[in-house]
Formats: C-alpha cells, sequence, structure tokens
C-alpha cells in the first residue's frame, strides 16, 4: 500500500507548513454514501494548513487476517505482529500538530497500520467515526479491531450510543460530535432555483409509505424522486456529492427519519439523528418524516417546522401533502428557515473549529472568512423573507 500526499492548499497559507494531516480512503471506497466524508476532507483541506494522505489498496484482507489470528492466539499484540501490512509501510517525513481521521465503521483501522510513524510525528491526534452499531454484544466481539483506537487522544462518535461503549473498550476520551457539511454548496442561496421535485425519498424507506408515493405519482402530476437501487458507487465523489445537492435544492418535500427506522432492533437504543436530516434543512426542503425524540436534535434543530412529523408507515401520505399544500405561506418560510438556519448551525467549519479549539490551534483566516459568508448569506435570506411577508405600504390618494 502506497501513501500518497494527494492535496496541499493552494491558497497563500499553503506557503506555510501544513499543521493537519489527513487519512483518506477515497482511492479505495467508492460508494455514494463515503462521498459525505470525502467533503469533510476536502473542506478541511480548503480552509486550514493540511495535507491529505490517500492509499491505494483496501485493508480488509489485513483485518481478516488480523482476526484470523487473534481468534486463535487471543493476544492482540502478538496477531498485530504476525498479521502482514497489506503494503509497503510509509513513514510520515514532518511533524504535524494534528492527524485527524474520518472512518465509516471501526473495520477501517487496519489502514493505520501501514503508516508506521503517525503517532510519533503527529502531536495530537483524533479519529471520528460516523458508524454506530446494532448494540454492545456486537462491539463486544469485535473489540480486538479497537486497539488502534487507544493511539488517539480523543475519538468522536457520529451517533450518542456510541459513545459509552466505544470509552469503555478503549479507555480513550470519547464524545459524540454531530454531522456537517457544505452548507454553501446545499443551499438554494437567495436565487431560489424552481423546485421542480414534488418529493424525494433516498435511503433507507418503508414500503408501505413507497408504494402509496408511486400511486400517487402515476395518478397525479406528482415527481416523486427515490432509489432504485443500493450500494450505489461513484467515480468522482465530488461530482456525487454536487449532483445530490442540486436534487435536493430543487425538491419541495423530502423523507427524513431517524437513523434505522426501518429496524426496530437496532434503533430501539436510541433514536440517532442521521446526515439526511443536515442535507435536507441545508437544501431548504420541507422535511416531513419521524424526527429524533431526542435533546440532541431540540439542540440542533430548534427552529419552527424543522421536521413535520409524519408516521414511517403513511399510506394516506396523498392526504397528508394536501393538506400541506393548502398552507403556502407556511411551506415557503420553511424553505426559508431550513435552509437559513443550517448555514448558521450545520456547515463543517463550525465543527472543525470545535476541534481545534480542543487541541489548542487557532482558526485561520479563511474559516473566519467561510464562517463570515455564511452569517452574511443566512441574514439575506431571512430579511429577504421578512420583507416579502410584510403587507404593502397603503398608496396614498393625490391632493
Amino acid at each position: 500500500m502506497n501513501f500518497v500526499v494527494e492535496n496541499k492548499l493552494s491558497h497563500p497559507a499553503s506557503e506555510q507548513q501544513s499543521r493537519v494531516c489527513l487519512l483518506s480512503a477515497r482511492n479505495v471506497r467508492d460508494r455514494v454514501t463515503d462521498a459525505m466524508i470525502y467533503e469533510i476532507e476536502d473542506l478541511i483541506s480548503d480552509f486550514d494548513q493540511a495535507d491529505l494522505l490517500t492509499y491505494d489498496r483496501a485493508p480488509d484482507r489485513s483485518r481478516r487476517m488480523y482476526t484470523a489470528a487473534y481468534k486463535i492466539t487471543r493476544s492482540r499484540r502478538l496477531s498485530q505482529w504476525i498479521t502482514p501490512a497489506f503494503n509497503a509501510v510509509q513513514t510520515l517525513e514532518q511533524d504535524y500538530d494534528l492527524f485527524f481521521v474520518v472512518l465509516r465503521n471501526i473495520f477501517e483501522l487496519q489502514a493505520l497500520k501501514s503508516l508506521k510513524n503517525w503517532r510519533s510525528r503527529c502531536k495530537t491526534a483524533i479519529c471520528f467515526i460516523t458508524e454506530s452499531w446494532p448494540n454492545d454484544e456486537w462491539l463486544h466481539k469485535r473489540r480486538h479491531l479497537l486497539e488502534p483506537l487507544k493511539q488517539f487522544d480523543a475519538i468522536l462518535m457520529g451517533s450518542t450510543n456510541s459513545v459509552e461503549p466505544m470509552s469503555y473498550y478503549t479507555r480513550r476520551p470519547c464524545t459524540w460530535m454531530p454531522f456537517g457539511l457544505d452548507t454553501l454548496k446545499f443551499s438554494p442561496s437567495l436565487g431560489l432555483p424552481k423546485r421542480s421535485i414534488d418529493l424525494a425519498s433516498l435511503g433507507r424507506r418503508s414500503e408501505i409509505t413507497h408504494a402509496a408515493l408511486l400511486e400517487l405519482s402515476q395518478s397525479a402530476n406528482f415527481f416523486y424522486y427515490y432509489d432504485t437501487g443500493s450500494n450505489l458507487r461513484t467515480m468522482v465523489p465530488q461530482e456525487h456529492r454536487s449532483m445530490y445537492a442540486n436534487l435536493l435544492k430543487r425538491s419541495r418535500y423530502f423523507i427524513t427519519n431517524y437513523a434505522c427506522a426501518d429496524e426496530p432492533d437496532k434503533s430501539s437504543s436510541a433514536q440517532e439523528i442521521g446526515y439526511r436530516f443536515y442535507e435536507g434543512a441545508a437544501a431548504g426542503t420541507i422535511m416531513i418524516g419521524c424526527a429524533p425524540q431526542s435533546k440532541e436534535f431540540q439542540q440542533l434543530f430548534d427552529w419552527p417546522d424543522a421536521v413535520i412529523p409524519m408516521p414511517f408507515h403513511a399510506p394516506d401520505i396523498a392526504q397528508f401533502l394536501a393538506e400541506l399544500e393548502a398552507q403556502p405561506d407556511r411551506l415557503n418560510q420553511i424553505h426559508v428557515n431550513n435552509a437559513a438556519h443550517a448555514l448558521q448551525k450545520h456547515d463543517w467549519v463550525y465543527r472543525w473549529e470545535k476541534i481545534l479549539a480542543t487541541v489548542g490551534l487557532p482558526p485561520t483566516p479563511q474559516m473566519q472568512h467561510r464562517k463570515t459568508q455564511l452569517h452574511q448569506l443566512s441574514q439575506a435570506m431571512l430579511e429577504q423573507t421578512n420583507r416579502a411577508s410584510q403587507p404593502a405600504a397603503p398608496v396614498r390618494a393625490g391632493r
């Protein structure tokens, strides 16, 4: 496995030595669901002094060999020692203030084995794991895979129910961190595009609701956009995210449910906030569905009508939508509120700023500029809506 410096900053700050080292699986993981992670990496590279390292072979075989060795030896140290790296071991050539890696799940951790000196070269190391697992028993059976996490100074989890077990097994500081995204990419901005898609539904869904929407799309002038496949792949993740953002910006309604809503066994312990809530809000869609009943969701989406409640199984969704259509002023306000508040709360620059503050690093000028841009765009949206909602001044009769 060969590590390559994929990207360095092109803005003036790039003349300085990079202070952040990122490790990316973008050359070996091409699922469309991974594109969100690569968007995070690209944003960090855009507004910080960062080197982005990639590798060209997946660590799956190495992980399976390590697991087999552990089942025989019951020794993590011995299993790590006898498991070969999945290619030549590479070394970092400079020191960094921060090593940061975003992983879809714990199975990606073996990639660290082929970067020999990452821990000694990086003052602080933080890992962000976006996915959770069904229960503690599942993680307990795979605790041998968590050994690399013990080298990190902190672990960030994308789900609240994962924090306690992860902290227990790694003995490392572990905390929940909400998702973030490129809200400027998803934002409809001031020139609101025509929303020609009546309703979009992506990912997990209720087949009952889906059947009702199919019937509606065939019997009425109703554009229903939905997935027709699973485990989709993309050759260029940036292009996929742009396409996805444009699709949502042109959608009126967007079905959003808490994570794993279609699998009660997984979602019974906690209703997690899926990243579609962040994307739907940023694009200014009218989100309908089952929002998580949690204090975290209430804090992150604390404005009126962020999500309009609708049962997961909604055979009467046509009537539900018809009742909403009778409230055009409310719907127009939702479009603006969701987009404007997402700009203020859910851009990745806010998440990155908190991470930097935790490790004692100051924000960059590029981050400050982006925050100003986000604030100005959000305020302009809200002001434009307020002006439009004000009654026209009465015309004074001439003398």
